[in-house]
């Protein structure tokens, strides 16, 4: 078995929110896998895309990322950049949100970034280090946009979220 078959293979078994049999592998985009499942309990379509290399991570409809350390040690802060623009200031995660890291999306020009760091640490101890590609997620954005309802997000051409242009904005050196 390829390691893409099984990549989608373990993102199929990980749609926890979906039944097995309304799961759809809408498409692979580089390194992202385009999932369609429907809702049991509204039959409305949903949508999201998963991370080929390690299916704790996706990306949702409501323009975050979001990776799941439920069994591996939960997660008690984190910080993330995306490329080399600025990083963001530490956060720390909800006790309701033990396990979980989310991570918005302020502006579409992070879709255009090679990667998205994230570092932190573990309630058990030991740190978090990932390095995830975004390489396909801008063409799995617009795919998913197409099959389901995705939040709109502004650019920094529109001038809307200048707050926001620390996401792909790299750090000015100080002289």
């Amino acid at each position: 078995m390829k390691i893409v078959d099984l990549a989608i293979v373990v993102t199929l078994a990980c749609a926890a929110t979906a039944h097995a049999a309304d799961v759809k592998v809408v498409k692979k985009f580089d390194e992202w896998i385009l999932i369609q499942h429907e809702d049991p309990m509204t039959d409305a379509k949903q949508c999201f895309l998963s991370y080929g290399k390690d299916k704790t991570i996706t990306f949702n409809t409501d323009n975050t990322f979001r990776v799941n350390y439920e069994g591996r040690g939960g997660v008690t802060d984190f910080q993330y950049r995306f490329g080399k623009a600025s990083a963001s200031e530490p956060m720390s995660v909800k006790d309701y949100e033990g396990s979980l890291i989310k991570i918005p999306a302020l502006l579409v020009e992070v879709f255009d970034q090679p990667n998205l760091r994230v570092s932190g640490q573990k309630v058990i101890g030991g740190s978090i280090d990932l390095n995830v590609s975004l390489k396909g997620l801008k063409a799995g954005r617009e795919a998913m946009a197409a099959l389901c309802e995705v939040a709109e997000l502004p650019s920094i051409k529109d001038d809307k979220r200048s707050w926001a242009n620390w996401q792909v904005t790299a750090p000015q050196k100080e002289n």
